[in-house]
């Protein structure tokens, strides 16, 4: 296996960087925050996205990719982080998704136990905008009144909606080439 792609420039500073703006995300949902690191990432993944795999992805994480994630960018993640995959989503820590059409139902993915709710399958998902789509508001923790969002479609919103069963459920980050929005399973969306 052989990767011609470096990554990260300088990876403490850079995966802690990251990791913040990740938290962030999570913490003030449906607002957009910055991953500005430099990194060489493979084609078909957002030098955002890229920098959150090498941040999160390691020894022990199991990833069940998307079927447009090919053999170079599965060397690269493996090469970078030491993840291995699986084709069963249940089973996956993380779902890498670079279509946003290919984002699997929710009811597919493991939602965690009652006993481990963390153990749930985080998603990441690239977007190319975060202004094209159905409009829904946002209500829960980490919001203060509503936020408005308007760039997934309205099937995903009635999905999220059924897969609803806190603190049960999934977490989703969007990315962008540079940017981060964070979707928690705490989230309520109103179409």
């Amino acid at each position: 296996m052989v990767t011609q792609l470096p990554g990260f420039k300088n990876p403490v500073r850079d995966a802690q960087q990251t990791f913040r703006s990740l938290l962030d995300s999570l913490a003030q949902p449906g607002t957009i925050h910055p991953i500005l690191v430099q990194l060489n990432s493979p084609e078909k993944l957002t030098s955002a996205c890229a920098a959150a795999c090498l941040t999160l992805f390691d020894l022990e994480t199991k990833i069940w990719p998307s079927s447009s994630c090919d053999r170079s960018l599965k060397d690269w993640l493996v090469f970078h982080g030491g993840c291995r995959f699986t084709e069963h989503l249940q089973n996956a820590n993380f779902a890498l998704v670079q279509n946003i059409e290919e984002i699997p139902k929710l009811a597919k993915l493991n939602r965690g136990t009652s006993e481990e709710p963390e153990s749930s399958t985080t998603l990441l998902v690239q977007v190319s905008t975060f202004t094209e789509g159905q409009a829904v508001k946002l209500n829960g923790p980490g919001i203060l009144g509503a936020r408005h969002l308007n760039f997934l479609t309205r099937e995903f919103w009635e999905d999220w909606q059924n897969h609803w069963d806190y603190p049960l459920g999934i977490d989703i980050y969007f990315f962008t080439e540079t940017e981060v929005m964070g979707l928690p399973r705490s989230a309520i969306a109103m179409l």
